[in-house]
């Protein structure tokens, strides 16, 4: 599927929502493990999307919610289009 930029538009407000929404776009290795990043999640009210695979994608799995750390709401995902992550950035 090509890009269509249905869901690009301006920002019109800053104001985080309730939850927080994080999302980090990346290969989940060694080199770049979001691990801390869920750790420092877990006291507040978030919800955490993890976007991309590699070795480290199962343990990360496991290390949300089901796996300890139940203060956050978190989703992983191999990949997704562009436009869907606009739609996702965006709050659609």
């Amino acid at each position: 599927m090509l890009f269509s930029g249905t869901h690009i538009r301006k920002k019109e407000d800053y104001t985080l929502s309730s939850p927080v929404r994080l999302i980090t776009i990346n290969r989940q290795v060694p080199e770049k493990n979001p691990e801390q990043i869920i750790r420092a999640l877990a006291s507040i009210d978030c919800r955490y999307t993890l976007i991309g695979g590699g070795e480290l994608h199962e343990h990360m799995q496991e290390s949300g919610p089901g796996g300890g750390l139940p203060g956050i709401g978190s989703n992983f995902i191999q990949s997704v289009s562009n436009d869907k992550l606009c739609a996702m950035l965006g709050g659609v």
